[in-house]
């Protein structure tokens, strides 16, 4: 028992002593601080605004972290826009490229079927007309005997007067134009008569009507058709072919 006592008053002064000496050292550390505070309160101060400026730096520091940070990732964000408008610009390029090539090949091949079409040609309608006059007067060489005395040196052994003789006249001419145009190339004296019904010829080649009987005369045709008005009133187209003959 008395053992146990005596540790127990070891143990209470033992904590005493130390307790009193950890309290001695912090109390002596504050005057410490009271003390120097009080000698130099300007050099106080200015620790108190070193530590305030090192803290600023330090947010500072952070703070201009954050900036660069900032800043690249803007140059970044730049960058990455300049590209995409250089890449857009591109595509749009290339797009403009192919559309531009298109439009040239298809212009190309239009200007290739243009040439190798044909043009068309249109023809205006021709100032003059060709047409082909045939005289004769073959009927009478079967009816010599009815023929007018003094008119057989007129009649030609194969009885044409005009053989498919070529002419030229002016777009609207008429046949008796043509007749009269075949005549004079051809040194053939023409009789032609003005009457109620229009100009008609009345002989050729001095071979006139009623010359052989009294219902022999003149008649003419257009591709082989007579016609229902007088020679002077028909006009011509190219090509036509007109003949005279006499009938008795």
């Amino acid at each position: 028992m008395k053992k146990i006592i005596t540790l127990l008053l070891c143990a209470i002064f033992a904590f005493t002593l130390f307790g009193c000496s950890a309290d001695s050292v912090s109390n002596t550390e504050n005057s410490t601080s009271a003390v120097l505070a009080q000698r130099d309160p300007e050099q106080s101060a200015q620790n108190g605004q070193d530590s305030a400026k090192q803290e600023e730096n330090s947010d500072s520091d952070k703070g201009g972290g954050n900036t660069i940070v900032a800043q690249n990732d803007k140059e970044k964000s730049t960058t990455s826009s300049t590209t995409a408008k250089k890449q857009s610009s591109s595509a749009d390029a290339g797009t403009t490229k192919k559309s531009s090539e298109k439009n040239n090949n298809t212009t190309a091949k239009s200007s290739t079927a243009k040439s190798t079409t044909k043009p068309k040609t249109t023809t205006s309608s021709s100032s003059y007309i060709t047409c082909t006059v045939t005289v004769e007067c073959k009927v009478i060489l079967s009816n010599m005997d009815d023929l007018k005395a003094g008119h057989e040196d007129f009649v030609p052994d194969d009885g044409y007067i005009i053989r498919s003789h070529s002419v030229t006249l002016k777009n609207g001419a008429t046949a008796y134009d043509a007749v009269k145009e075949a005549c004079d190339k051809n040194g053939v004296r023409l009789n032609a008569v003005s009457s109620s019904y229009g100009t008609y010829v009345a002989g050729i080649n001095n071979i006139d009507e009623k010359d052989c009987g009294s219902q022999s005369g003149w008649i003419y045709k257009v591709n082989n058709v007579s016609p229902s008005k007088s020679c002077a009133k028909y006009k011509l187209k190219n090509g036509d072919a007109i003949t005279f003959s006499y009938v008795c």
